[in-house]
C-alpha cells in the first residue's frame, strides 16, 4: 500500500487499512509512507505485516524510491492511496501485475483496477480504494497502535506536569502543515 507523507494522513488511511487486512487475513500487508510522524503513527498497527518509511526527498526521489521497491520485493500488487499519477508511473514502470487507485485522478490508464468515490472524507475516500467488501467498509475507526514504553513515557510526562493521570484526560492538538487544512 503507498500511503501518505504526513501523519494526519496516515492516519486516515487506518480504517482503509483495516477493511484490507479483514478482507485478506493471510496477505502480506506492507505500505510505504513518509518518514518521521507518519511512519510513527503507522507503526505496530496489527493490520500491516511491516511498515516502510519513505525516506527519499522531493517528488522525483520518492518516486524512484517506490520503483525500486517495487522491483526488488516484486508486489504481486499495489494500491495507490495518494491519488497522484507519480506514483501510478513508478508501479507501471516497475511491472508491479496489479496496480488499483483512485479513477478519474489522471491515474486511469496507469491502473489495471480502478476505484470510483464520490467521498467527501479522506477517510472514505481511501476505504473507496480498496479493494474489499461493502461490508469491510463499515469499521470506519482511526486507530494508533500503543506500545507500553509509549504508555510509560506518557505517564512520566503527566506526572512532569503534575497532572493526575489516573483521572481521563482529553488533550486537543490543532494544526497542519497546510493553511487550508
Amino acid at each position: 500500500v503507498v500511503n501518505m507523507n504526513y501523519m494526519g494522513d496516515a492516519l486516515l488511511t487506518t480504517p482503509a487499512l483495516s477493511a484490507l487486512r479483514e478482507t485478506y487475513p493471510d496477505a502480506q500487508i506492507d505500505t510505504i509512507v513518509g518518514a518521521g510522524a507518519p511512519t510513527e503513527v503507522l507503526r505496530g498497527n496489527p493490520d500491516l505485516n511491516s511498515v516502510i518509511s519513505r525516506e527519499a526527498n522531493g517528488s522525483m526521489a520518492r518516486i524512484g524510491e517506490l520503483y525500486r521497491l517495487l522491483r526488488r520485493e516484486r508486489y504481486s500488487e499495489v494500491i495507490i492511496l495518494p491519488p497522484l499519477p507519480a506514483y501510478a508511473i513508478a508501479a507501471a514502470l516497475a511491472r508491479t501485475p496489479s496496480r488499483i487507485g483512485q479513477a478519474d485522478r489522471g491515474m486511469n490508464r496507469l491502473l489495471t483496477r480502478k476505484m470510483r468515490t464520490q467521498a467527501v472524507h479522506m477517510a472514505d475516500a481511501m476505504l473507496d480504494t480498496m479493494p474489499v467488501a461493502p461490508e469491510a467498509r463499515l469499521h470506519r475507526r482511526l486507530s494508533v497502535a500503543l506500545h507500553e514504553q509509549d504508555r510509560a513515557d506518557a505517564a512520566g510526562l503527566l506526572a512532569e506536569a503534575g497532572m493526575d493521570h489516573s483521572r481521563p484526560l482529553v488533550a486537543v492538538n490543532l494544526g497542519a502543515t497546510l493553511p487550508q487544512k
